[in-house]
């Protein structure tokens, strides 16, 4: 196996699956492609600034995080941008400021542009496509913008087995 893998490439925007039987190392590889395992011998490379989505096989819930949050950590650097363009909001709302308009404008076409007014519409069809219950497991539209940061609809023990890992740059560490 050493000798195929030695030569292994997967091109930039490829789609790839693994299929095998049970114990063979598949998800032994995944984690070794993604940076979460290191090799016994010989080197994995990456492209710099690879960004990987990753669904563990095994259940990794941790801590009292509603599902709904535990999604929300897959869009944390947009969540970030999100709470820096209220920031600016709030300072501007002390009247005009010229240089603040201008952060401001470029941030908001990057947060655009990255999916920022789409991320919770993701999450919910995603969400619904695994057979969760809208009423029942996750807020209402913008619900989560206006509800205080540790209250939540679905309780992450009974929200299932699975956490989302990604999307991570794959050099950093899990």
């Amino acid at each position: 196996m050493s000798s195929i893998m030695s030569r292994w490439r997967i091109p930039h925007g490829a789609k790839i699956a693994l299929v095998g039987p049970n114990g063979v190392g598949k998800t032994t590889l995944l984690r070794l492609l993604i940076g979460l395992e290191a090799p016994s011998e010989g080197a994995v490379s990456r492209m710099r600034g690879l960004t990987v989505g990753y669904l563990p096989q095994e259940a990794d819930i941790m801590g009292a995080r509603t599902l709904w949050d535990e999604m929300l950590t897959a869009f944390a650097a947009l969540r970030a941008r999100e709470a820096e363009l209220h920031a600016l909001e709030a300072e501007m709302a002390d009247g005009t400021h010229d240089a603040l308009i201008a952060r401001y404008g470029e941030l908001q076409a990057r947060f655009e542009a990255e999916g920022g007014y789409e991320y919770e519409t993701q999450i919910r069809l995603v969400l619904e496509g695994l057979g969760f219950d809208r009423a029942t497991d996750f807020p209402p539209a913008h619900a989560a913008q206006r509800r205080p940061a540790d209250a939540g609809a679905a309780s992450a023990p009974a929200a299932g087995k699975a956490r989302p890992v990604g999307p991570r740059r794959a050099d950093q560490p899990p």
